[in-house]
């Protein structure tokens, strides 16, 4: 049993050499088997076998008295690191010529970095918004006294990167005390090692190339008779055969992995009904939407835009007058009741950059382009 009072003595010096004074390396395995030795017996023995002065923070002193029994031989040098850290919460690290052996936790503090990334760019970039349903809902129900909103809101990549960045990048360590991912004001503040912060740069440069890339949506409409089409065509082909249609009846711009939409229509609100509540006769109002919504979810790949489209169109809207009575037969109003001719299609298309996907829907063609600007995939 090594004398406390000798331990503290011989530590009290910050360094001493344990050989000649060279370049000091990890060695590919190393020895840790002590039969009832002080901790500080099995360090020493790693340290010349790193060719190693030794320093001990003043910090751990007391625990390199802890008695050691085990029979470890042949660790490799990681594994060695992960045993001291475990078992005795130190950290051992060789900087130029020295083995450093420190608390494991006041390294690790020690090691954090602070740093702010611009997401501005990211922001938005991926957000969602589907098209309005063009539907018909009964009078009466939740929908037929307001209309949905036309764009949802769901979680963006900005709303998720510190969750991304938990999950792709040494997830274990964002349980250690100092370490934080949070997404303030257009900036991601991280708090973690060096290494973590190089990941982190890379992860957004990969996420700022697929924001970067965007994808055109064009759309025409012609009769059937006009020109039969189907299937899909390629750029060329498409810009020949897109001469004589002139403008697009719709067209916008997404995000690569996007869903984004073009509406063009009427809001009509009716009074369909009376419903009588204590003896007192209120509206029932009945919402819907006419006109054509252009729905496209897409994805550009090596084989081209992998589009998902909704295509509605709504052709007609019938007003009929109905007649309410109440109980005793006596007319109270007349009023108009809502019908709509209503035709869409639902497809997953893959449409090379450029060119065009048809979809047929009753005696009308529609073609839906999709163009790739920006870098392209890789």
């Amino acid at each position: 049993m090594i004398s406390p009072s000798l331990l503290s003595a011989s530590l009290m010096i910050l360094a001493w050499s344990l050989g000649s004074i060279s370049a000091a390396t990890a060695p590919a395995t190393v020895d840790l088997s002590a039969a009832d030795k002080p901790l500080l017996t099995v360090i020493e023995r790693l340290a010349r076998a790193c060719s190693a002065s030794l320093v001990v923070d003043h910090s751990v002193t007391v625990r390199m008295g802890t008695t050691v029994r085990n029979e470890i031989e042949n660790v490799p040098w990681n594994q060695a690191k992960e045993w001291f850290a475990t078992q005795h919460r130190l950290s051992i690290a060789l900087e130029g010529e020295w083995l450093v052996v420190t608390d494991v936790d006041s390294a690790f503090q020690a090691s954090l970095v602070s740093a702010a990334y611009d997401v501005r760019q990211l922001m938005g970039s991926d957000a969602n918004r589907p098209a309005p349903d063009i539907d018909l809902p009964e009078p009466g129900a939740p929908r037929a006294r307001s209309l949905p909103t036309l764009e949802a809101t769901p979680a963006t990549i900005v709303s998720t990167l510190p969750e991304l960045i938990k999950t792709e990048i040494e997830p274990a360590s964002w349980n250690w005390s100092g370490t934080t991912v949070v997404v303030q004001n257009g900036l991601l503040l991280v708090t973690h090692q060096q290494q973590v912060h190089t990941a982190v740069r890379s992860l957004l440069a990969r996420l700022e190339a697929t924001s970067a890339r965007q994808i055109v949506v064009r759309c025409w409409s012609f009769p059937v008779t006009n020109q039969g089409k189907s299937g899909i065509v390629d750029a060329v082909t498409w810009q020949g055969q897109a001469k004589t249609l002139g403008a697009p009846r719709a067209a916008f711009i997404l995000a690569d992995g996007q869903r984004n939409h073009s509406y063009s229509g009427t809001e009509r609100t009716a009074v369909v009904d009376l419903d009588v509540v204590q003896g007192i006769y209120q509206p029932v109002n009945q919402a819907t939407l006419d006109g054509m919504a252009l729905d496209v979810q897409a994805h550009a790949t090596i084989g081209g835009v992998l589009a998902t489209i909704r295509l509605a169109e709504v052709s007609g809207v019938v007003l009929t007058p109905k007649t309410v009575r109440d109980g005793q037969d006596r007319v109270i109003s007349t009023l108009d009741t809502i019908a709509i001719e209503q035709s869409g299609q639902r497809t997953t298309r893959l449409i090379p950059s450029g060119g065009a996907a048809f979809i047929r829907i009753g005696e009308r063609f529609w073609a839906v382009q999709c163009e790739v600007v920006g870098q392209p995939p890789r």
